[in-house]
C-alpha cells in the first residue's frame, strides 16, 4: 500500500477524533476528562454509561434533556481495529524499506592484484603488483619497470602501519629511503559508509554489478572518499582519495587481475639496505 495512501488513512483517523475531543471539551467546560456532557446528539461519538442532569454544562436547547457521561472519549472497537491495521501496514512498509537498502560487504582481507595509481595533482599514472594484508596492516608495492623509458626509477614501497614506518626502495640501485605512512585506511567499506548508488559495468552478454560506497555525510560532510566493489565477491575495483577537501589533490587507485590470499610471504621482509635508512617527508606511493 503506497505511504500516500497510508497518510491520507491516518489523516482522516485524526480529524474523525477530534470530533470526540470537541465533544469532551465542548460539553465539559470545567476540562475534566474522565467526565462527560453531552446531548443525544453526541452519543455515537462519546462512548460511557450516562444518567439524566438537569442545569448542568451548556444547554443546546432549552427542552431537551442532557445526559451527563461518566465514561471517557475513545474510538469505538471498529475504529481501534482501522488504527492497528494502519500502523501494522506501516511498520510493514519500513521493514521492507529498510531490508531493500543495500548493506557493506566484507572485501578479501589479503589478496594481490595488479594496481594504477593516478595522481590527478601530478597528472601521472604508475603501475604497481599490488599485495595486500589487512590483518597486519601492511601492503607493498613493486613498480612495473618499463624499458622504454630509460633512465626512469622504479621504486618498492613497503608500508607497515602497525610500526607507522613506509619504505621508499630504488629497485635499480637498492638505496632505501624511509618516512612516517599516511594514515591507515584499509580497502575496505567503513560500517558508516554512505551508499552512493550501483551499476553495471560492460554490457550484454560481458557485464557485472558494482556498487559504490564514500565517506559522505548527507547534509554535514562532503566525501573525501569513494570506493567501488563488485556486487557478488566484494572484490575492489576503484578508489578514489580526496586530500584537502581539493578534488585536484586526488589519488585514484584501480585493481585488476586479483587473486585472494598472498603469494609469497616474504614480500613482506625489509631488506637489509633499510637498516641504515634516512628518513624522508612527504613520501608518496606516486611519482614521476
Amino acid at each position: 500500500m503506497p505511504l500516500q495512501h497510508h497518510a491520507r488513512l491516518i489523516n482522516a483517523y485524526s480529524i474523525r477524533h477530534s470530533r470526540h475531543l470537541l465533544c469532551c471539551l465542548k460539553n465539559n467546560p470545567r476540562g475534566i476528562p474522565s467526565r462527560l456532557i453531552t446531548t443525544g446528539s453526541f452519543r455515537n461519538g462519546c462512548e460511557g454509561q450516562g444518567r439524566q442532569s438537569h442545569d448542568v454544562g451548556i444547554k443546546h436547547h432549552p427542552h431537551r434533556t442532557r445526559i451527563l457521561q461518566t465514561g471517557t472519549c475513545r474510538p469505538n472497537q471498529t475504529e481501534a481495529d482501522m488504527l492497528r491495521a494502519i500502523l501494522l501496514s506501516v511498520l510493514v512498509c519500513f521493514v521492507s524499506v529498510q531490508a531493500q537498502n543495500p548493506r557493506p560487504c566484507i572485501a578479501p582481507t589479503q589478496f594481490h592484484a595488479r594496481a594504477a595509481l593516478f595522481d590527478h595533482e601530478a597528472d601521472f599514472v604508475n603501475r604497481y603488483l599490488y599485495i595486500y594484508d589487512a590483518i597486519n596492516r601492511r601492503r607493498v608495492l613493486f613498480e612495473e619497470m618499463d624499458v622504454g623509458m630509460p633512465g626512469q626509477k622504479f621504486y618498492e614501497f613497503m608500508e607497515f602501519a602497525n610500526e607507522n614506518v613506509m619504505y621508499k626502495i630504488d629497485i635499480r640501485s637498492k638505496e632505501c629511503t624511509k618516512s612516517v605512512p599516511r594514515q591507515w585506511r584499509p580497502v575496505g567499506i567503513p560500517a558508516n559508509a554512505t551508499f552512493e548508488g550501483e551499476a553495471t559495468l560492460g554490457g550484454p552478454g560481458e557485464s557485472f554489478v558494482v556498487q559504490e560506497w564514500s565517506d559522505k555525510i548527507p547534509y554535514r560532510k562532503n566525501a573525501m572518499f569513494y570506493i567501488q566493489f563488485s556486487l557478488v565477491n566484494c572484490y575492489p575495483i576503484k578508489m578514489v582519495e580526496i586530500s584537502d577537501n581539493n578534488v585536484t589533490n586526488s589519488v585514484t587507485t584501480s585493481w585488476y587481475d586479483l587473486v585472494e590470499g598472498i603469494p609469497n610471504p616474504n614480500d613482506f621482509i625489509v631488506p637489509k639496505e633499510c637498516q641504515m635508512a634516512k628518513w624522508e617527508k612527504n613520501m608518496q606511493f606516486t611519482h614521476k
